[in-house]
């Protein structure tokens, strides 16, 4: 099956490919474990309104701005997408919070695999076996613990975990059909890379 990129689809599938790495390695760190002492973990691919009660525990990623230009590398034409998103956890206790959150920061900054670039592979979710069609390389990894906002109980263990991630992907993604010839450049190969 062949398909094209359009308007905001590549954000959609950056943000729900955050998304899926936060729930496959928190998965691994145990933390959907049957008998753990906390609330079932979610995951959400959406903001967090603070003026209404969310039940804690859970994780929701959210695109907060974006901007896409043109880069032109050598004779190939790309396409440069620099996301800015938050990850906020919502824990139950102080401890318990601080724990999820630092987990989240450090899947994010790839922290847990010594020597691993902090990426995040970006997948085609419209298929039945998602191809992956980019990278998002991730940069400026960090945890804020917001001010309460008023005198709301629900918002005493709301953590924030800001990064931004840059994706680069060939012109032809957009205007012509996947999947992508043998060359198709990983993370490690773009000119703008650097060994992190």
């Amino acid at each position: 099956m062949s398909v094209t990129l359009d308007g905001g689809l590549m954000q959609r599938f950056i943000t729900d490919s955050v998304r899926d790495l936060l729930r496959s390695q928190l998965g691994a760190l145990g933390w959907f474990d049957a008998g753990r002492r906390h609330r079932p973990l979610r995951i959400l691919a959406e903001q967090l309104p603070w003026d209404v009660p969310v039940e804690p525990t859970l994780v929701a990623v959210a695109l907060q701005s974006t901007m896409v230009a043109e880069v032109e590398v050598g004779n190939e034409l790309l396409l440069a997408s620099e996301d800015h998103f938050v990850a906020t956890v919502l824990a139950e206790a102080e401890g318990f919070g601080l724990h999820l959150a630092g987990d989240v920061r450090d899947i994010i900054a790839a922290n847990f695999d010594d020597g691993r670039r902090a990426v995040v592979p970006i997948f085609d979710y419209r298929q039945p076996t998602p191809p992956q069609i980019a990278y998002a390389v991730v940069e400026d990894v960090r945890i804020e613990a917001p001010a309460s906002h008023g005198r709301r109980d629900w918002l005493s263990h709301w953590y924030e975990i800001r990064f931004t991630t840059t994706t680069i992907w060939p012109v032809w993604l957009t205007v012509h059909h996947y999947p992508a010839p043998d060359n198709f450049p990983g993370p490690d190969n773009y000119p703008w890379s650097q060994p992190k």
